[in-house]
């Protein structure tokens, strides 16, 4: 999903109450580079800050020296200066827009980036109308008897947006995201995945010209191919649909039989399922996505579906 975040209203004020966290800057430092400096120069480049969009989209304010890059102690200076302000926690809105339009109903999650330490934590909100979310962390990651605050620590964010009803469209070179297969009149229109499951040349009004026989081609993209990965993987798709859902582990698995295959599992196939999410304990989206990958992957899915 393509989501343009903004702030809408600066910092409203640090509750007096609220200690700043304990920021190590040279430590901080050294994570950074450990974590994102690739080619192991000493700083972080535009293609490296990819991976930190936090500081990326604020590469003016990081890069002191105006030399494009992010060295250690650049990033080292600006954590001391969060040190240096004092500030305990921050108030502020954002928005979140879907194609230029507000979205309303979305899940947000701004996801502290791990080199800056344990002292910072998530903060959620809900999308309302207009788009706006007002982010916080969680009250049990407050101070004691400060539970009624709203904020987030000062520090750098990656934000993750999900919708719970919103679909994955897909991409065609040229052509508008959202369009459908069926909707698409041009054959020569290059995608592999047309190709290898028998899109017709066009050239004539025979039925012969579509194969409809399935191959070990088919068997090995749907194994293997990054785009069927990523649609298993992607937050709004069905696998992280349900795995945050309240339904139950035995729900989750009659659904994704239900999607993939038009049928409910055996007693049999519902009891090794069930199986995977035993064994990945607490991350249901992991075993949702295990479980979708190996039914789109079974024998009745590539010979009847």
């Amino acid at each position: 999903m393509l989501v343009a975040l903004g702030l809408l209203c600066g910092c409203e004020g640090p509750p007096s109450a609220v200690k700043p966290p304990k920021f190590d800057p040279a430590a901080a430092s050294a994570q950074a580079l450990a974590d994102y400096d690739a080619n192991k120069d000493g700083s972080l480049d535009k293609k490296e800050l990819e991976k930190v969009p936090g500081i990326l989209r604020q590469l003016e304010i990081w890069d002191t020296d105006k030399d494009g890059k992010v060295s250690g102690n650049e990033i080292s200076a600006r954590v001391s200066k969060y040190v240096s302000d004092g500030t305990g926690m921050l108030g502020f809105m954002c928005q979140i827009n879907l194609d230029g339009k507000p979205l309303e109903g979305a899940d947000v999650i701004f996801i502290p980036e791990p080199f800056l330490g344990p002292f910072l934590k998530p903060a959620t909100a809900k999308s309302g109308l207009g788009g706006t979310v007002a982010p916080s962390i969680a009250k049990s990651d407050l101070p004691t008897g400060q539970t009624d605050l709203v904020g987030l620590r000062n520090g750098v964010y990656k934000v993750e947006v999900t919708h719970s009803t919103l679909k994955i469209p897909e991409k065609f070179n040229g052509i508008p995201e959202g369009v459908r297969a069926i909707q698409l009149w041009d054959n020569r229109i290059p995608t592999y995945f047309f190709r290898i499951f028998g899109r017709p040349l066009r050239a004539s009004v025979c039925e012969c010209e579509r194969s409809n026989e399935p191959s070990i081609t088919q068997a090995l993209h749907l194994m293997n191919s990054s785009e069927i990965g990523d649609k298993i993987r992607s937050k709004t798709g069905t696998a992280h649909r349900l795995a945050d859902s309240k339904k139950t582990s035995v729900e989750v698995v009659e659904e994704l039989y239900l999607t993939t295959l038009a049928r409910l599992p055996t007693e049999s196939e519902k009891a090794t399922m069930l199986k995977v999410f035993m064994e990945a304990s607490d991350n249901r989206r992991t075993a949702s996505e295990d479980v979708l990958w190996a039914l789109l992957n079974t024998k009745e899915f590539l010979f009847n579906h």
